[in-house]
């Protein structure tokens, strides 16, 4: 098994700056809100009775965590639709953010017409591609940067400018002081889970080792249930490997009946719950109840509180977290972890017909 605190593991496996771009999510941050802090919208875009975002992958996330903080704080319904095709109830009275980090998404390129088809008010964020072109051809609202990489690499350039069209449209009421407090408290996780801290005392360098081998089962409740679904793809693409995502209180509705068999892939499950002070007591109890039936079951398992403030904070500290773990997750795998290729295979067939 690599060595995480031997320099020479990541020469040899990240050759193309992936730790830096994991790492750098704080500066990020800063950034996509300096950019975006001051984001307006036309008159005709405010007093709207929902918010849809649309996106695929890395770029959808995003808006799962914008939903999530909407939750118990926006003045309207928000959701996040994945695919080709929006909702009927979708009209004139939505607010459409499309998020497509290349902007050649085929699925957010066909919900992005279709919502024109409906006059919806709509806005894009991307780095550019198709998408930009049609938004700036119909003068729409545009949010753009530039990150060249992958999409999941991008989520604070994404997450950080979808809370700034949320607070433009009067949706969210988020200050900036909310915001630089947040970013403050992920640059404050960074020394205690960097590549330099040594495993002895690293908490992502140490969830990575008992992961490793493993089936990785990530279980949240509330707005950290976002959270679980990212540890799981971050570890599907950066680590090449399999990881499952739950939510509370749904699996204990089902999922927990099914913990025992089959025997040969229970006892390879590894599962980490994760969890915030801020959470209500009937989740926060939940959560302990979990692990009393994960122990019934014999089932290797951690609870991993992950600081913060408040929500906004919790939700970028777990982000951060599972950015390491997946990444230190690859160098025990042996990938090279910003490769995709079975994704990128899967395009070329799909370009194909």
């Amino acid at each position: 098994m690599n060595d995480l605190d031997d320099q020479a593991v990541r020469e040899r496996l990240d050759r193309d700056g992936s730790f830096e771009r994991n790492r750098d999510l704080p500066e990020q941050c800063r950034q996509a809100w300096e950019s975006a802090c001051t984001f307006a919208l036309p008159d005709q875009y405010h007093g709207l009775s929902q918010v849809v975002i649309t996106g695929m992958g890395g770029s959808a996330i995003s808006g799962d965590f914008l939903q999530a903080l909407a939750f118990g704080e926006a003045s309207v319904p928000v959701s996040v639709i994945r695919g080709y095709e929006l909702p009927n109830w979708v009209g004139a009275d939505t607010l459409l953010i499309a998020c497509s980090h290349s902007g050649d998404t085929e699925e957010t390129l066909a919900a992005f017409e279709d919502a024109l088809s409906r006059e919806a008010k709509v806005v894009v964020i991307t780095t550019g591609g198709r998408i930009r072109e049609l938004a700036a051809a119909r003068s729409l609202p545009l949010l753009t940067f530039d990150y060249p990489a992958e999409p999941r690499a991008a989520l604070g350039h994404a997450f950080l400018r979808l809370i700034a069209v949320a607070r433009a449209a009067g949706v969210l009421e988020v200050t900036d002081d909310r915001i630089y407090r947040a970013i403050d408290s992920i640059e404050q996780l960074r020394p205690l889970i960097d590549e330099t801290t040594p495993t002895r005392i690293n908490p992502a360098k140490q969830i990575a080792q008992r992961v490793h081998g493993r089936l990785p089962l990530i279980e949240a409740a509330g707005y950290l249930a976002p959270a679980a679904r990212r540890w799981k793809t971050q570890i599907n693409e950066n680590a090449k490997s399999w990881a499952i995502a739950d939510e509370l209180p749904e699996m204990h509705h089902n999922t927990v009946v099914g913990l025992n068999l089959p025997e040969s892939v229970s006892s390879l499950v590894h599962a980490i719950v994760l969890e915030h002070s801020g959470m209500s007591e009937p989740l926060r109890r939940r959560a302990r109840l979990t692990v009393t039936l994960l122990d019934r079951a014999g089932i290797s398992h951690e609870r991993l509180e992950v600081g913060g403030d408040e929500p906004l904070q919790a939700i970028l500290r777990a982000v951060y977290f599972a950015n390491y773990v997946s990444y230190y997750l690859a160098m025990l795998n042996n990938v090279r972890p910003w490769e995709t290729k079975a994704i990128d295979s899967l395009k070329q067939d799909l370009a194909a017909g």
